[in-house]
């Protein structure tokens, strides 16, 4: 084999193992993820972390119509479902009442979802709530579902 072959064999070699992600398509919507969990960390207000919400959801939109191959679109899924993590946690916050929120509707789902720990009460009737506490579990889960994320972005 002569070194105009061993070349080209080199080269064709070195593109097909390239990283088939583009890591600044990424860029802005993996920021908004660690915004979220960095505000969370610390402290936030409901309309804040809605606004971030909003818009690491307008990032994930335009990394969508960006999206070129396979890996991208797996890793886009990945922060879409980061996304939805960060949201279901605001639905809870959303329906809390004094600490507790009841287990009913949309909540359900995301019990069993989260298997989140619920407490059960008999009067006046019987129902079930869980604690406000239940929001830091959500928030670890979308804080493990980033630091994945981030090691395929950062392969």
């Amino acid at each position: 084999m002569n070194f105009k072959s061993y070349s080209i064999i080199l080269l064709l070699f070195s593109i097909s193992c390239a990283p088939q992600i583009d890591k600044n398509k990424f860029e802005n919507v993996n920021r908004a993820a660690k915004t979220i969990e960095g505000s969370v960390k610390i402290g936030v207000n409901y309309q804040r972390f809605s606004e971030l919400l909003q818009n690491m959801s307008t990032e994930a939109t335009i990394v969508k119509d960006q999206i070129k191959t396979e890996e991208e679109a797996e890793l886009l899924k990945r922060y879409e479902i980061i996304l939805e993590t960060y949201q279901e946690s605001g639905i809870v916050w959303q329906n809390m009442r004094y600490g507790y929120i009841y287990v009913e509707g949309e909540i359900e789902a995301i019990v069993v979802k989260y298997n989140l720990p619920t407490e059960t009460h008999k009067f006046p009737r019987k129902f079930r709530t869980i604690s406000g506490n239940v929001i830091q579990l959500i928030w670890e889960t979308a804080r493990i579902k980033t630091d994945s994320a981030n090691v395929i972005l950062n392969k």
